[in-house]
């Protein structure tokens, strides 16, 4: 096999091991945690509705969530945002979708933390629905390290 031309920064790190380049766990050769639940929707008709998917603790760095959704779960004008709040503030990790023509087996993509987070977080998804139908599932796994 050929030698490769280029290497990631941690990569090259482990290849050359130094006091000074010390990767922290999370980064390399870490363990991956996982947040994974459903949630069983309510009658909602009009307004919009948070649903709490998990916290993550101070120093995690968010990786990637999954987020699979029934196609009826709302009507259609609804939409579903993840977020993740602060305590404080709520940043969207996504654009707004459309909830009613579902995303079954799809694989909803958060932006970069890029780094740690520097407190508690909540992650929720947020529905700006007009209606909810009941029994509909909302399921997710949500992927992060900590050192």
């Amino acid at each position: 096999m050929a030698a490769s031309d280029y290497f990631g920064v941690n990569q090259t790190k482990a290849l050359n091991p130094t006091s000074d380049n010390v990767i922290p766990r999370g980064q390399y050769g870490g363990r991956v945690r996982v947040i994974r639940d459903y949630w069983t929707s309510v009658a909602v008709t009009g307004g919009a509705v948070e649903v709490e998917m998990g916290t993550l603790p101070a120093g995690a760095t968010l990786l990637d969530i999954n987020v699979n959704c029934e196609a009826s779960l709302g009507d259609t004008s609804s939409t579903i945002t993840i977020k993740k709040y602060d305590g404080t503030t709520a940043t969207s990790l996504t654009a707004a979708l459309d909830a009613a023509a579902g995303f079954a087996n799809e694989q909803i993509t958060v932006k970069s933390t890029r780094g740690k987070l520097t407190g508690e977080h909540t992650i929720r998804a947020v529905f700006s629905a007009h209606d909810i139908l009941v029994g509909e599932i909302l399921e997710w796994e949500i992927y992060y390290t900590t050192d």
